[in-house]
Parts: structure tokens; C-alpha cells; sequence
């Protein structure tokens, strides 16, 4: 943003919309500077619920469960009009208690038969890829994306151990790199759109052969973040904080 503000079209680069966007306070921007970054707005409410639950209860689970929901059932009532507050306590806190039950059946060792298992999961891919097709999807997503996703989730942890036996160190690599994808996909599709908009008359071959390279580019510029910036600096805040302790 410093060095090609006119790539930047929808973000404004000000000391407030920094430092707010690193303490992941949603409210006075719509987005943060790197805009996916709404998403960890929630994650990090949940991290520090959860680590709170962690200290006050034996049983965690059940009451950031009955926590999480009762926010959401209070946003629903207060509407829009209490800011942050407002934002944060969003039916998509739902989706982490899905995620929660699930965690804890597999820790319980209960999974689902394998036979259940794939079916479940075919079924929740459909859904998920049908839901693009619906407009109310976004307004609804605990039911068109949330409830899909916990099962597909459900049904993956189930078949795991089966994975494990196959030859899939590719797809364990790009796992590995994941969260670099999730940071810097937006910033290199949206760049890649933007060059070839300006490079190549637009049609559906075009368009399908952008999408492919925008993947392709997607992939190996997050590997390179990967192993280049994001697995020094996690080792080397490993290495400082197993000195403290």
C-alpha cells in the first residue's frame, strides 16, 4: 500500500485503520487493511473466550456453547446499534460451536461410520456448491454454510485415520500453508484480474484460463510466504517463548 497505493482501491492506509486492524476491532472500518482479515476478528474473540473458559470451568465446551449463543441470541435482539458489540455478536459465533462439538466427539473418539461418513460428506459438498446458487445464502450462512461445513468437518475427521494410510504428502504441504493462502489470496487474484483486465479482451475462455492461473499463482506464491516469512518467524517465536519458560 506504501509503495503502489494505486493498486489499493477500496482500503485507506491511516495510523487508526493499522493499529485497529491489529488489535482485530471490527467496527470502525468495515474491513481491516488485509480485508479477509475480518474473519480472525472472530477467531481471536473465540480464542480469548475460549482460554478464559479453559480457566474458570471443567467443562469448557458447555458453557462457551451456552456463552456463544446466548451473545448471539442478545445481538439478535439489539439489531445494529451498539457498534462493535453489534458485529461481534453475530450468528456466525454459531459456526464455532459446531466446530466445538466436533472437536470434542473426535477427542471422545466418537466418529461417524465410514459408510455414513462419505455419503455425508458428498452430501455437504453439494450443498455447499448449491448455495452459490442461492441469494439469501450470505443472510442465512449459519444454515446454507455453517451446518453444511460442520458435517463436511464431521465427515473428513471420521475418514482420517483412512487418509492417513494414502500417499497425500502434497495435499499435507498445502494444508501446512494454508493460513498464508488465506492471507495473501485476495491480494494476488485481485492483482492477477487487474493486469489481465487491462492485457486481453474478456470471454468465457479467458475467463476460465485466469481462474486457473489465479489458483495456480494463488498456490505457489502462499508456499513461498510459507516457508520464506511465516515458518521462520512462528519458529522463531517457538524458540523465545520455550527460553521464558
Amino acid at each position: 500500500m506504501l509503495i503502489f497505493p494505486f493498486l489499493i482501491v477500496n482500503t485507506e492506509l491511516s495510523s487508526l485503520h493499522l493499529a485497529i486492524s491489529l488489535l482485530f476491532i471490527p467496527g470502525v472500518y468495515q474491513f481491516p487493511i488485509l480485508q479477509v482479515g475480518w474473519t480472525l476478528n472472530f477467531e481471536m474473540l473465540f480464542y480469548v473466550l475460549f482460554a478464559l473458559t479453559l480457566l474458570l470451568t471443567s467443562k469448557p465446551v458447555l458453557w462457551l456453547s451456552s456463552a456463544l449463543a446466548s451473545l448471539v441470541l442478545v445481538g439478535v435482539l439489539v439489531g445494529r446499534n451498539w457498534g462493535v458489540f453489534s458485529i461481534l455478536a453475530s450468528p456466525m459465533l454459531l459456526e464455532f460451536v459446531f466446530g466445538m462439538i466436533v472437536g470434542l466427539a473426535s477427542v471422545r473418539g466418537k466418529f461417524l461410520p465410514k459408510g455414513a461418513a462419505v455419503v455425508i460428506g458428498l452430501v455437504s459438498v453439494t450443498a455447499l456448491f448449491l448455495s452459490n446458487f442461492n441469494d439469501s445464502a450470505a443472510s442465512y450462512r449459519v444454515w446454507f454454510w455453517g451446518v453444511p461445513g460442520c458435517a463436511l468437518l464431521a465427515s473428513v475427521v471420521s475418514l482420517e485415520e483412512d487418509l492417513r494410510l494414502r500417499q497425500i504428502g502434497m495435499f499435507v504441504k498445502l494444508g501446512d500453508a494454508s493460513f498464508s493462502l488465506y492471507l495473501i489470496h485476495a491480494l494476488v487474484i485481485g492483482g492477477i484480474w487487474a493486469a489481465a483486465a487491462k492485457i486481453v479482451s474478456m470471454n468465457l475462455l479467458v475467463t476460465a484460463a485466469i481462474y486457473v492461473l489465479a489458483i495456480l499463482a494463488c498456490v505457489c506464491i502462499a508456499w513461498g510466504v510459507h516457508r520464506m516469512i511465516e515458518l521462520p518467524i512462528t519458529s522463531y517465536g517457538s524458540k523465545r517463548l520455550a527460553a521464558r519458560r
